[in-house]
């Protein structure tokens, strides 16, 4: 872990050194390939809380019991200790599905301070939304609070709202995944290109189970999504174009937030998003309180089938944090 640290360190100091000279050059394909990904788009004054805040780090040279967890890719984070429970694969890439939603809401609470803002369903917002997907429900000509797309956003894992958000916020889609590719970087999630705001499958969607920590970390401090996203169900009030409203249901897709999965004894559900597609498998991020009051944050990506992700999740939580 020092080595790494150490090697990460003499890249920061390296590349500042390049910046302010601009005479010397990467002395590797490997070094230009890394420098290029922390300096792209950064200006300084991000790079340098990039390395320098106290994060979990892997360490390539512990080796963790693989057979402990079925799923080709999983994590498990104290963010209390900065300690690495658990890695399995946790650096290779994976598809998010709609685990990419902890990034999209987090992006609507950075960027609008006021959650009462009513937001129109556009036919552009709609439009790439695929019928038999996940859904809120939405409709074209209905007004919604932010606060109201948040929780369509992250109980029901709406992609309707996911759009309809990512058009409020910054205009198009395709300007806010550029929103979202620039706070990846500034988070350090090197390893991670989003094309949507929602997590349908494309092959250059993608992160890692490391990255997801890096998100799932800085999520949480938002306490009205940590709570949405540890939410059994919510309502939303839907403005009408006469000017009535319709209230709608929505219920979360988390087997834990239902109660049908129960966490280990002692352990305390903080926040945690799902996703699934053909592609990528069964997935969750979760943010839980652990038995000794540490926080941590865990990782399952690919699982088999829903009971084996949530069996899995369980396994990994008794293990080091019951």
């Amino acid at each position: 872990m020092k080595q790494i640290k150490f090697f990460f360190a003499c890249l920061l100091i390296f590349s500042f050194c390049m910046l302010s000279c601009g005479k010397e050059e990467p002395v590797s394909d490997y070094e230009r390939e890394i420098l290029g990904k922390i300096t792209e788009g950064i200006g300084a004054k991000t790079r340098l809380p990039s390395f320098s805040r106290d994060l979990c780090v892997l360490d390539p040279e512990i080796r963790y019991d693989e057979e402990l967890i079925l799923s080709k890719y999983a994590g498990l984070f104290n963010e209390t200790s900065k300690e690495v429970l658990y890695a399995k694969n946790a650096a290779d890439r994976i598809y998010p599905a709609s685990m990419t939603k902890v990034m999209t809401a987090l992006l609507v609470a950075e960027n609008c301070p006021d959650l009462t803002v009513m937001v129109p369903v556009t036919a552009e917002a709609l439009e790439s939304v695929r019928e038999g997907s996940s859904l809120a429900g939405l409709v074209e000509g209905e007004k919604y609070s932010v606060s109201d797309l948040l929780a369509a956003l992250l109980v029901p894992s709406g992609n309707d709202a996911a759009n309809v958000l990512a058009v409020f916020i910054d205009g198009s889609i395709e300007a806010f995944v550029e929103r979202m590719n620039s706070r990846a970087k500034e988070l350090g999630m090197l390893n991670t290109h989003f094309v949507n705001a929602n997590g349908l499958h494309d092959k250059n969607h993608y992160t890692s189970v490391y990255d997801l920590y890096l998100l799932m970390r800085t999520f949480i401090t938002h306490r009205e999504l940590a709570e949405l996203a540890s939410s059994r169900d919510a309502t939303g009030a839907a403005l009408q174009p006469d000017g009535s409203y319709i209230i709608r249901s929505w219920r979360s897709t988390n087997s834990i937030c239902l109660g049908y999965t129960a966490l280990p004894e002692g352990v305390s559900l903080t926040a945690a998003k799902t996703g699934y597609t053909v592609s990528a498998g069964r997935c969750l991020v979760i943010a839980v309180r652990s038995a000794d009051g540490s926080d941590c944050i865990g990782v399952i990506a690919g699982a088999a089938s829903h009971d084996a992700l949530y069996e899995q999740i369980v396994k990994l939580l008794a293990q080091y944090c019951g």
